[in-house]
């Protein structure tokens, strides 16, 4: 049994994958098992893949049809025979010391999960980056924080410094038996943040909890266009509805009432409605009218989820471009609230480039 399995979910990530595999053969740690699962790319990932298999002995790789990448994980969750779980994404990469690291950390602490700090890789520079603003050390006692950082990257107040929540699927480190045990898998059908699920379950689970405040990851983030380098999805209301009530039911389960998740499920709340804009409203792949598209995005604000989420948010929090954009939905002002956006976004760009 290896050390440790380490997640590749592949897809489309001819240019990058290569580089991420073989950042993980050379691990320190050499006891481990790399899972790469091509989730039917259109590119050579899969060719790429093969190839990389032949050269260590430790590949596992896996192909099927294109089925999302929370059918990819679980697969690699099924097929994983390490004592601990890791993930990477395809156009990511680590430093040669993680698994060796982190696995120290969990051994030394008697933990079911660690955490550890990563760079943020734009534009070809690399920025210290973090989850929590928290010392080496056991954190166990502020789990809860975790979990709602886990849900929304403001909860308690941004940390400046970081593009993600906690809940991103990589910079973490678990048992095996603790994911296996728990019967946890990612959720299929949700296109985003499946990975914040997944996590705030496991992390519910977990006893003993492990930070090591040393940047092992390096989180790639590409420069595109906040509106025009994404995915359209024009049915996107049902992955993203699914989403919070996956949220909605986690927090009725096991911290009904509690204000911390229920102020960080209202945060998340006004990023799905960007993500309404980004994935549709706004995307340039939506050849219907602009006022057609606004008055769809009114109907989602104005629906009872969104609009009580936006009347109760606590805006003093966020940043300042964030809480202009919480003012104007609290208000139901779906015209402003998509010029305003795309202006943003375009400030944005031009100081990034």
């Amino acid at each position: 049994m290896p050390k440790v399995s380490v997640i590749v979910p592949v897809y489309n990530a001819s240019d990058y994958i290569e580089k991420c595999v073989k950042s993980i053969t050379a691990q320190t740690l050499e006891d481990i098992e790399i899972i790469l699962i091509n989730d039917g790319s259109d590119d050579n990932s899969a060719e790429i893949c093969t190839e990389l298999s032949k050269s260590d002995n430790r590949i596992k790789f896996f192909n099927q049809k294109n089925s999302g990448v929370s059918v990819a994980r679980n697969k690699g969750l099924d097929n994983a025979s390490g004592e601990w779980i890791t993930f990477v994404d395809s156009d990511d990469w680590i430093e040669p010391t993680m698994c060796e690291k982190a696995l120290n950390s969990a051994v030394k602490a008697n933990a079911d999960v660690v955490m550890w700090s990563f760079f943020t890789e734009k534009n070809g520079v690399s920025k210290k980056s973090y989850f929590i603003s928290e010392k080496s050390g056991d954190i166990s006692s502020r789990k809860n924080l975790l979990q709602a950082k886990m849900i929304s990257r403001y909860a308690d107040g941004d940390i400046k410094g970081t593009a993600v929540s906690a809940g991103v699927t990589w910079g973490k480190l678990c048992r095996r038996s603790l994911i296996e045990e728990n019967k946890i898998r990612f959720v299929v059908g949700l296109t985003r943040a499946q990975d914040t699920v997944f996590w705030l379950n496991t992390i519910e689970h977990a006893k003993k909890i492990e930070f090591l405040d040393e940047c092992l990851y390096h989180y790639f983030l590409s420069g595109v266009s906040i509106c025009t380098g994404t995915k359209y999805i024009p049915d996107c209301h049902i992955p993203f509805e699914m989403l919070m009530n996956e949220y909605s039911k986690f927090i009725k389960r096991y911290h009904n009432n509690d204000a911390l998740y229920i102020n960080a499920f209202y945060q998340r709340a006004y990023q799905v409605i960007e993500w309404y804009l980004r994935h549709n409203f706004a995307n340039k792949q939506n050849e219907k009218s602009f006022f057609e598209r606004s008055r769809e995005l009114k109907a989602v604000i104005s629906s009872k989820r969104y609009s009580k989420a936006m009347s109760r948010l606590d805006t003093s929090i966020l940043p300042r471009s964030t809480k202009i954009l919480a003012v104007l939905l609290r208000a139901k002002q779906a015209v402003l609230f998509m010029i305003a956006y795309k202006f943003i976004g375009y400030l944005k760009n031009i100081k990034n480039n």
